[in-house]
């Protein structure tokens, strides 16, 4: 996220504040957040993306001033576990506004490779008390984030790809996929995601062709986890 401090989301907003605690409220809307970090925790997260071989979280934490969200405090949680595709912790404090987490690169691969969200990290964002944003970061260069209310509209999935603009890094789509068996690279992506998490159940496995061209339509972007 080098000298890249703002970025644009959108959350799912249950009432006026997202922090309202009236459930009362049935329709929900839809509110843009221009998400501003401070210049120390932009850092702080390129350094931990760029120098760390094991998977660590920060609990991103700030203020929200109509539509601006300022993140000035990059926590650590208690962590319990810390290995190269997963990492355990103790929650975040309720005040979180986003969940930092990284993901080592693939050897060999490109780091966009390991820009995508985990079965589990899918699972813990859609939570109740997970926070609205969530945030994977491969290197300095490469990272991804997902709103809580954009996770929930695709449902439970193996692995969660971000589009295009949820993410900075180039694109994979004309990149020469992994494999010389497959042929497209969003199942180059989904085979390297489920290595990466020792996940290779039925569920688990490279689409079929004519999935996989849907499939580029709907994400770009590839997992662990705690």
């Amino acid at each position: 996220m080098k000298n890249l401090l703002v970025l644009l989301l959108v959350v799912l907003v249950a009432a006026p504040s997202w922090a309202q605690l009236d459930r009362s409220v049935s329709q929900p809307r839809v509110q843009a957040l221009r998400v501003i970090f401070a210049p120390h925790v932009s850092e702080e997260l390129d350094y931990l993306a760029d120098t760390l071989r094991v998977e660590t979280v920060r609990c991103l934490i700030g203020v929200v001033n109509g539509e601006d969200a300022t993140i000035d405090l990059a926590w650590q949680p208690p962590i319990k576990l810390s290995t190269p595709n997963q990492v355990e912790y103790q929650s975040c404090p309720l005040a979180t506004l986003a969940v930092w987490h990284n993901h080592p690169p693939i050897p060999s691969e490109a780091p966009e490779y390991g820009c995508y969200l985990s079965a589990t990290d899918i699972r813990e964002a859609l939570h109740e008390r997970a926070p609205p944003i969530q945030i994977v970061q491969v290197t300095a260069n490469v990272a991804c984030w997902w709103s809580k209310w954009e996770i929930a509209k695709t449902g439970l999935a193996p692995v969660l790809f971000p589009r295009g603009r949820q993410r900075w890094g180039r694109s994979l789509l004309n990149e020469t996929v992994c494999r010389a068996e497959l042929r497209h690279v969003t199942a180059c992506r989904l085979l390297l995601a489920c290595e990466r998490d020792g996940q290779m159940a039925e569920t688990c496995r490279p689409p079929k062709p004519a999935e996989d061209v849907a499939a580029v339509g709907r994400h770009e972007g590839p997992v662990p986890k705690r």
